[in-house]
């Protein structure tokens, strides 16, 4: 068999992102209520805000996201005394998805700390792709989405050294 046995397999298939969304957090909610970095108070303003913004989501087709974008996962080399990025590794997660997922991974794990790099990346972005109509209000969207699923994970696996880093990307969306 030519298969890799490691990559995630039998994940459900969703007829848009809005169907995809509403199952997820209705599957991460008994989780997300145990989280005793947010209230009930934020958690219900979140949701709102997400099934809102849901309405700018219309495509039919979307594109692949790696949907794990994290220094952890950037190749990069030494040149002149800039690192520039070279690839990407670990495939695992790939799906497809609104081009904001990845952005939005790109946001918690990389310019919720180096904010300073959000600007030039998103310039070096749309030098090739232009951003999605209604981009602030849809980022703001699937951030807190990737936020809830950051905290159901920390309260799942009680990674509890997450918790200062999921409530600062959480309260960030939240606030926009």
């Amino acid at each position: 068999e030519n298969t890799i046995a490691e990559f995630e397999k039998g994940r459900a298939v969703f007829p848009n992102f809005t169907t995809y969304v509403h199952h997820y957090i209705e599957e991460w909610l008994p989780l997300l209520t145990k989280a005793l970095h947010i209230n009930n108070a934020e958690l219900t303003e979140a949701r709102e805000i997400i099934e809102k913004g849901l309405s700018y989501f219309t495509e039919t087709s979307w594109p692949y996201v790696h949907a794990d974008i994290s220094q952890e996962n950037l190749l990069g080399k030494l040149q002149n005394q800039t690192l520039l990025l070279t690839g990407l590794c670990d495939f695992e997660n790939v799906q497809t998805g609104p081009p904001e997922y990845d952005l939005a991974t790109i946001h918690d794990g990389i310019f919720l700390f180096y904010p300073h790099l959000e600007a030039p990346f998103l310039d070096g972005y749309t030098s090739l792709r232009p951003l999605p109509n209604q981009f602030q209000t849809r980022m703001r969207v699937v951030c807190l989405f990737r936020a809830l699923r950051y905290i159901k994970r920390t309260v799942k696996y009680n990674e509890t050294h997450y918790l200062e880093h999921d409530r600062q990307y959480f309260l960030h969306w939240l606030g926009a």
